[in-house]
């Protein structure tokens, strides 16, 4: 598969997985399972990152990077980061409309301010979704401590749709806008 094309099959999963982790689809079931699920679907969301910012990185020097493709996310993202290869997505949002109705995408300083990502911030949120997804005692996660695990990654999975929902990606100089549209089931 083409790095573009890998791109974007890799943010049709992610957005799949933001779809799994809506409050709807999720149910309301014991909030120790709810965690992990979320904290499941935190974790492959940003192994999706990762390998889209590999294809990136591949599509900008014209080269594929197949070797990289053995390591773990976590790894990769540092080794991308380290090699000055990290190109993560630029958060957008639909600014005021103009005259004749021409929607505003504002980035960085506009409406979508803060809503990036940074590397370290990844790092972070794998690290705790995997310390999660990986519990050997779950009946070592009591009540207070459950409360603030699900609270931490369902902060994570809100800062990572906010980042990615509607972004833009700059690959061999074109801009490509993807805009994470769910239209929830009539019954909702």
């Amino acid at each position: 598969m083409n790095p573009t094309d890998a791109y974007f099959q890799l943010m049709l999963r992610i957005r799949s997985r933001f779809v799994v982790c809506d409050d709807r689809n999720l149910g309301l079931g014991d909030n120790l399972v709810r965690a992990e699920l979320i904290a499941l679907n935190v974790r492959k969301i940003i192994e999706g990152v990762v390998f889209a910012s590999l294809s990136a990185a591949e599509i900008r020097n014209q080269r594929l990077l197949a070797q990289q493709r053995t390591k773990d996310p976590d790894k990769l993202l540092k080794w991308l980061r380290d090699k000055g290869l990290l190109h993560l997505p630029s958060a957008q949002r639909m600014g005021t409309l103009e005259p004749g109705f021409a929607a505003v995408l504002e980035g960085g300083k506009g409406a979508a301010a803060g809503l990036d990502v940074a590397p370290s911030e990844l790092l972070s949120m794998y690290s705790r979704a995997s310390a999660l997804v990986h519990e050997r005692h779950p009946e070592s996660i009591v009540s207070e401590r459950l409360s603030k695990e699900l609270a931490a990654i369902e902060a994570d999975l809100c800062r990572l749709k906010n980042w990615l929902w509607l972004h833009i990606m700059f690959l061999s100089g074109t801009g490509y806008l993807v805009q994470m549209v769910y239209k929830p089931h009539p019954s909702w």
